[in-house]
């Protein structure tokens, strides 16, 4: 299993928006992806491992 760490920025919410994009995509191939930030979790609670 492929295994990510994805870094998002802390500038605005549309770096969020588009690694939570981006990690979806990635899960659906079955990627495990580590998001670090210091974004509120409900940003990406949407998302399923």
């Amino acid at each position: 299993m492929l295994k990510f760490a994805l870094y998002v920025s802390n500038h605005g919410f549309g770096h969020s928006t588009r690694i939570s994009a981006l990690a979806e995509e990635l899960i659906h191939y079955g990627v495990f992806c580590h998001i670090i930030t210091t974004k509120p979790a409900f940003l990406f609670q949407d998302l399923n491992p």
